[in-house]
């Protein structure tokens, strides 16, 4: 039956995006962000990966708890720092900061733009 996958369809749809501008660092990129805790870092195994050096293995993360709530952004005590940018607030580590459509992150001296997806409803 069509149930079962519907269910599934929910859980891997993104329900959001980050947007890495370009710079020197490389040219812009898009990750989809997921329900539950989406890591910012380094290593290859995180749901964002940015190889870059001055972003720490584990840097940040990025949890959705619902499509229909404010993801909520965390510092997992990097080395560089995680700032929002508008009005500025430099995250101290392991504090939520609740997204807002389109607001800008940097994570160290990478530059991104959260979005939210509209999902549509089962």
């Amino acid at each position: 039956g069509s149930q079962s996958s519907e269910s599934l369809r929910c859980n891997v749809e993104p329900v959001g995006r980050l947007h890495i501008f370009s710079g020197a660092h490389g040219p812009e990129k898009d990750f989809p962000l997921h329900l539950g805790k989406n890591v910012v870092g380094r290593m290859p195994d995180c749901s964002v990966a940015l190889p870059f050096p001055s972003i720490s293995k584990q840097h940040a993360e990025i949890e959705i708890l619902a499509w229909d709530k404010a993801p909520i952004l965390r510092d997992c005590g990097s080395l560089n720092g995680t700032q929002i940018l508008r009005p500025p607030k430099v995250l101290s580590p392991g504090v939520s900061h609740r997204l807002r459509d389109q607001e800008l992150i940097l994570f160290a001296d990478l530059l991104c733009q959260y979005h939210r997806l509209d999902v549509s409803l089962p």
